[in-house]
């Protein structure tokens, strides 16, 4: 099992990073291409992101259940999580979905699992162990579905941010289930989706090659959200994605209501020499802004994604922590 499963690795890996390749070149070829907003000067960027993450993914899964090391169930109910994850991306980006539509269609991910009864109803939280939400835990499954895929979109601000994000978020993830008992498809997924991010981000990270994307973005939510259900680690999810919600609530409550970011103000902008300065108090509050104000100080692009990866890095690395301590079980 152990030279199959490194196979399959082995290969979505060459996939995730040839796909980068060919996308990032035929987006060019097309002129698919976006400003990209934080530079001082003109930097074109390819715009939609994400397939190359999605097929390496799935042709991995692909491979590991030829080689019977994952079941049919995760395999059907992973390829329609990430897959329908992925459409609702691309019709953002190519139809430009109204906030509701995309609070609406965020939480159809979520249904392939409940449908399937692909999940377990007992969730671990802290001195009470595992509780029994048999009725109710579908409905949070529909909401973290939505929150998930709507959340990451809202952090997606810069070069490498978000794969950053979903990468730590991830890996430790994967820590927390070694240390504390895993089973072997709930393993080899979550080194299956850190791997293949892990190559997705050399194309993303500063300066960019390709943008993530409503596409990439609604994946990598989709994603988190599998890993959530299908690897049992909720209370986990939630801590390590803090820096997600703060960057929701505020934004949400800054603006006063769900509204298309095309209809608000920047919350930052880049002088000439290519450091980025949070706006005024009355524009829309996000994560970012919050670190560039505790900062004191703008921040190059380069210096302010360092802070970011160091915030991700420490947040999941401190849920870990949090949650081995406790007797995570």
């Amino acid at each position: 099992m152990m030279l199959e499963t490194s196979l399959s690795l082995f290969v979505s890996i060459v996939v995730t990073y040839i796909t980068s390749l060919m996308l990032i070149n035929i987006e060019k070829k097309h002129g698919i291409l976006c400003k990209d907003a934080h530079k001082p000067y003109e930097y074109f960027v390819p715009c939609i992101g994400g397939f190359p993450l999605y097929v390496g993914i799935i042709i991995g899964l692909g491979m590991l259940y030829l080689f019977s090391v994952v079941g049919y169930r995760t395999l059907i109910s992973s390829v329609l999580v990430l897959s329908i994850g992925l459409l609702v991306g691309f019709m953002d980006d190519v139809f430009g979905l109204r906030s509701r539509w995309k609070i609406l269609l965020g939480l159809f991910p979520a249904l392939p699992m409940i449908i399937m009864g692909f999940y377990s109803p007992r969730p671990w939280i802290p001195f009470i162990g595992h509780t029994r939400l048999y009725l109710v835990y579908p409905v949070l499954m529909l909401i973290a579905s939505t929150v998930y895929l709507n959340g990451v979109n809202m952090i997606d601000t810069h070069n490498g941010s978000l794969p950053m994000f979903a990468f730590t978020v991830t890996f430790f993830a994967l820590i927390l289930k070694i240390v504390r008992g895993f089973s072997t498809e709930e393993m080899i997924l979550l080194i299956l989706f850190a791997v293949t991010l892990l190559i997705y981000l050399m194309f993303n990270k500063y300066p960019a090659k390709i943008f993530n994307g409503n596409t990439g973005a609604f994946l990598m939510g989709s994603m988190l959200f599998l890993v959530l259900v299908f690897t049992r680690v909720e209370f986990y999810m939630i801590l390590a994605s803090i820096p997600m919600f703060l960057n929701g609530f505020y934004y949400i409550s800054s603006v006063k209501g769900f509204l298309q970011k095309e209809q608000v103000a920047r919350p930052t902008y880049v002088n000439g020499n290519g450091c980025i300065h949070s706006t005024k108090s009355t524009h829309p509050i996000t994560f970012v802004k919050l670190i560039l104000a505790l900062g004191g100080r703008p921040l190059s692009e380069k210096e302010l994604i360092e802070v970011l990866y160091l915030v991700y890095i420490s947040t999941s690395l401190i849920s870990f922590l949090l949650c081995y301590l406790l007797g995570y079980s």
